[in-house]
């Protein structure tokens, strides 16, 4: 007998498109960079909007709704490190390349931060060494391989956000440890003359990561203005991300599919 078809065979339920929480960035004027003796490059001076950001990395089931949704690629990377979703839900996304994390945050009407929006919210526009100030990092504090002594011995990234003591003054979680980001920008020169809403580079080789991860072992790679780089199509258990947005996304006023801000 021929099946008759209802409205939900031809228009299947779409993936919900639940969202990571974010937090309200206020904007301001601070110091970006390290210094003139550091790694980092001198300070500057760096104006910026206001703006949204995730308080969280990414999580593997946040990303793979959009794997499911056919807007992203599943990590595919054979590393024991690489956060499956039947290892815990809520460790953040790695293993994912710069246009991984790019296709996931325009799935869910976001974007990836400029490294400036990425160091303010870490830093509160303090000029902090470290997100929760100048203490020196511990267990508490921050998710890596420092306490153990050497590179890797962290073992791989834990569930988002349990180091509430390391949070930054914004209440963003791990931006330093767990896993590096990726962030807007080509990797470049910090530039030396004032800059409203700074961006890298116009073209590049590699992509800006911040914030060190679980495998990063001495203070200065997990600090707050310590720049790393990587090829944009590398994919490694270090690297995760999380989104921006220039302005309240919508989906923050609809309780079926988002946290409450």
């Amino acid at each position: 007998m021929h099946r008759e078809h209802s409205p939900q065979d031809s228009n299947p339920t779409p993936t919900p498109k639940r969202q990571v929480r974010m937090v309200a960035i206020p904007g301001g004027t601070f110091l970006m960079g390290g210094g003139s003796k550091t790694k980092e490059g001198a300070s500057y001076e760096v104006v910026l909007s206001p703006y949204w950001i995730d308080v969280t990395e990414v999580t593997i089931e946040e990303y793979m709704r959009c794997v499911d949704a056919g807007q992203c690629s599943e990590p595919s990377v054979p590393d024991t490190q690489c956060v499956k979703l039947s290892s815990g839900k809520n460790r953040p996304a790695n293993c994912v390349s710069w246009q991984n994390a790019v296709d996931y945050c325009t799935w869910v009407g976001k974007r990836l931060p400029t490294e400036a929006e990425w160091e303010f919210a870490a830093t509160g526009g303090e000029n902090r060494r470290f997100p929760w100030g100048k203490a020196a990092p511990d267990d508490s504090r921050v998710h890596w391989s420092g306490n153990c002594g050497y590179v890797a011995c962290g073992g791989a990234p834990i569930a988002v956000g349990e180091r509430p003591s390391g949070d930054s003054p914004f209440g963003v979680a791990d931006m330093a440890g767990n896993v590096s980001e990726w962030v807007l920008d080509w990797h470049g020169d910090y530039p030396t003359q004032r800059k409203t809403n700074p961006r890298g580079p116009e073209g590049g080789k590699r992509r800006v990561i911040r914030g060190g991860s679980w495998d990063t072992s001495t203070e200065d790679s997990i600090s707050t203005t310590a720049r790393s780089r990587a090829w944009p199509q590398i994919q490694v258990a270090a690297i995760g991300f999380r989104c921006a947005s220039s302005e309240a996304p919508e989906f923050l006023n609809d309780p079926q599919i988002s946290d409450p801000p």
